[in-house]
């Protein structure tokens, strides 16, 4: 049984390559595809109630594993906007105790994005991957919602979003807000072109700027941003700035900020494009009240 047991093991954690349909340009709009497919995929793994154990090595009897089983814990890491490794175990004084953990690298190039998933770490009892249900459905969910190219429904997130929510009482966060500035040589139309290429549902465009919203859905509907262009003598200025709303929550204040930083990157790309030598400027506050250049 064993001898089959690692051939079954063998075949079920055998990498798998495949282009994907991804949105371009990848870098502002299928990285964030991929990011919201791969947490979706691991919140619905993270909603199967697994249990996980901390021994480790021979327990022929079973005596050491009775005695140190835990509910399961999925953890989501992301290093840039190319590699994932999403890993499932418990988490222990001493560092993981993974049952598995799933590598997941995605590479842009002139054929399409390339999607690689990998199972560099496994944990196996007589040669049968640990919760190997739970592996082979992960595995299966990123692939299939990689070769949908779209963001999925994510009630997954939110289910698990609103759990954690309700587990322990929020920390306070510390979140950047406020204008930024760009400094550029690029003409205003030339600006204007650019602008409208981010990722970012348009609210409004005019000669002298752009709006967007920041979220269509839930808490961020009818958070706005917006950028103004600047003139003078020897360059422009683009100003971003997202006003802001109402009421203190810290919870929407915080997720503001989080999509008001994203677009400020998304914008600052798309004009790099175009000019390499535009510059940052002036400072904006924390929210803590302390300064950053």
């Amino acid at each position: 049984m064993g001898i089959s047991n690692k051939i079954a093991t063998k075949i079920r954690t055998a990498a798998k390559t495949e282009v994907v349909p991804l949105p371009q340009p990848y870098e502002d709009v299928g990285a964030v595809v991929a990011a919201a497919v791969i947490r979706a995929a691991a919140s619905t793994i993270g909603q199967l109630k697994l249990t996980s154990y901390t021994t480790r090595g021979k327990d022929i009897l079973g005596i050491r594993q009775s005695r140190s089983t835990y509910a399961s814990t999925i953890s989501v890491t992301q290093r840039e906007q190319n590699t994932w490794s999403v890993v499932l175990g418990v988490q222990t004084v001493s560092g993981w105790a993974a049952d598995w953990q799933v590598r997941i690298v995605l590479e842009d190039g002139p054929a399409g994005v390339t999607v690689t998933v990998t199972t560099p770490a496994t944990l196996t009892h007589d040669g049968t991957l640990v919760n190997k249900s739970a592996h082979s459905e992960l595995r299966d969910l990123v692939l299939n919602g990689l070769r949908a190219g779209a963001l999925p429904l994510g009630t997954a997130e939110v289910a698990v979003s609103k759990a954690g929510l309700a587990s322990r009482q929020l920390e306070p966060v510390c979140t950047s807000t406020g204008d930024r500035t760009l400094r550029t040589k690029l003409r205003p139309d030339e600006i204007l072109a650019a602008l409208v290429l981010v990722p970012f549902p348009v609210a409004d465009r005019h000669a002298g700027g752009v709006q967007w919203r920041l979220g269509e859905a839930g808490v961020l509907v009818g958070c706005l941003a917006q950028a103004s262009i600047v003139s003078d003598d020897a360059a422009r200025t683009v100003h971003l700035r997202c006003p802001a709303l109402p009421g203190g929550d810290a919870v929407v204040e915080a997720l503001i900020a989080v999509r008001f930083n994203a677009l400020f990157g998304a914008v600052e790309r798309a004009m790099r494009r175009l000019d390499p030598g535009m510059e940052r400027t002036g400072e904006h506050k924390l929210a803590d009240g302390s300064l950053s250049r």
